[in-house]
């Protein structure tokens, strides 16, 4: 079975700091087969680099060449929403409608995330971050 990768937006800014967090993401990216980037992700990414006036087609460059960009279909949009119900309804205050998308994205291409993102942190098929 191929080995599925969803790299969130959190761990993507984590690898371009050149944090141990990023170190742990770099290394990740070299041991799955298949590695996804949801378009939402690179969305949170933009802006993050937007935010700090910094190059973001370096850093676009760099995901596309590490990972596919994954679109989401009509029905994934919906069934998105789906999942962020069901995620705030199961006790996870503030479980945002892009994490649902992450999720959705995960679910669908039987991958694992990788996040530091708090909202995932014990949830299965989660490789979790942890801050030193």
């Amino acid at each position: 079975m191929k080995k599925t990768l969803i790299v969130d937006s959190y761990a993507w800014i984590e690898y371009f700091k050149g944090s141990s967090e990023g170190n742990i993401v770099n290394n990740s990216l070299e041991k799955y087969e298949t590695i996804y980037t949801p378009v939402n992700v690179l969305a949170e990414v933009c802006e993050f680099f937007k935010k700090q006036n910094k190059n973001f087609e370096y850093a676009r460059e760099v995901i596309e060449s590490n990972s596919e960009i994954y679109q989401f279909s009509d029905d994934e949009w919906l069934e998105s929403i789906d999942k962020k119900i069901e995620m705030r309804t199961s006790g996870i205050k503030n479980f945002g409608l892009m994490d649902a998308m992450v999720m959705v994205c995960a679910e669908n291409t039987n991958g694992k995330i990788i996040t530091g993102d708090p909202h995932f942190e014990g949830i299965e098929g989660v490789i979790f971050l942890k801050s030193d």
